[in-house]
């Protein structure tokens, strides 16, 4: 299978670009569900989820740099992925290679390409968090502390995060804890979503003949199965690495240690059950966003006329 450049960043954009628009939301109430400060900022105690407002309120802060960078690094993800794949099958020519090998060449392929897109994303993801959960003002004070209310505007609470960071060339502090939650999703994944795509009932080539239709359906099912279990699996990994990003402000260790802290420090306060906050809402955005991220990608590689 031939795969073009111009195929893969244009469908990588145009379903990278659709799922930020849409799951940002949920992004951000998964965001404040996992931050420190979620009993006491967003929800009063002894209240359920839905029985305080302040949760709701600002749902979209922090998706300007996501929509910056987002469409790059999705780019560089596939098109490094794609492009491993073939190499790795080329190589392979000669007898027909066996499950295990597509297996190996797909964790392979899918591991460079989520080191190199975590390069890119990494900044991104700590705006994008620290922003989900800045609060306005409440008094004269500026700092990022607990304040009553989560901020409607977009640049506040950006300019205050990259204040409180420390300045652009601090941007990368998470980029471990990123890596450490996105490289074992990505390794479990990609080899069950191409396994799953492998045994579907119509193989691919004739699910061409159809149209872009089945393969944006096919792509969809087997994703979302596959991001399903992902999400569910690596929840705890969200945890951390949400911890990281919105502390980040007041560590100075190196990033394999901030990982560690923020792991014993989840469990010492709340146990095992802390590392899985949010994973009811986690699985919901892994389900039905890998189910239309991988649709709308395939699809859109169809529809371009990818042979």
């Amino acid at each position: 299978m031939t795969v073009t450049t111009l195929s893969i960043f244009l469908a990588s954009t145009v379903a990278s670009l659709s799922l930020d628009c849409l799951l940002h939301p949920l992004d951000t109430i998964k965001t404040r569900i996992q931050s420190r400060q979620y009993v006491g900022s967003f929800r009063a105690p002894k209240t359920s989820i839905l029985g305080d407002t302040r949760i709701l309120r600002g749902l979209y802060q922090g998706i300007g740099p996501v929509l910056v960078t987002s469409f790059p690094s999705a780019g560089v993800f596939f098109f490094t992925y794609e492009n491993i794949r073939s190499r790795l099958a080329l190589a392979s020519e000669g007898p027909e290679p066996t499950n295990s090998t597509l297996i190996l060449s797909d964790i392979c392929a899918s591991s460079v390409a989520e080191v190199a897109a975590c390069l890119i994303y990494a900044p991104t993801e700590l705006l994008k968090q620290n922003a989900q959960v800045a609060l306005s003002p409440s008094t004269k004070k500026t700092s990022l502390a607990i304040h009553q209310q989560p901020s409607t505007s977009r640049g506040q609470p950006l300019a205050a995060v990259l204040k409180s960071v420390g300045g652009p060339t601090k941007l990368w502090k998470g980029y471990w804890a990123l890596l450490a939650h996105n490289l074992p999703w990505t390794l479990i994944q990609m080899p069950v979503y191409e396994a799953l795509r492998r045994h579907m009932p119509r193989s691919e080539s004739q699910a061409k003949k159809n149209g872009t239709f089945e393969i944006m359906a096919n792509a969809s099912i087997c994703a979302a199965i596959s991001g399903g279990i992902t999400g569910f699996v690596t929840a705890p990994l969200d945890v951390i690495k949400t911890r990281v990003n919105l502390d980040s402000s007041e560590q100075t260790s190196s990033g394999g240690k901030r990982v560690v802290r923020a792991t014993q420090s989840i469990i010492k306060a709340e146990g095992l059950r802390g590392l899985y906050r949010g994973c009811g809402i986690n699985s919901f955005m892994a389900i039905f966003g890998c189910g239309l991220y991988f649709g709308l990608y395939e699809g859109g590689k169809q529809w371009l006329g990818d042979d």
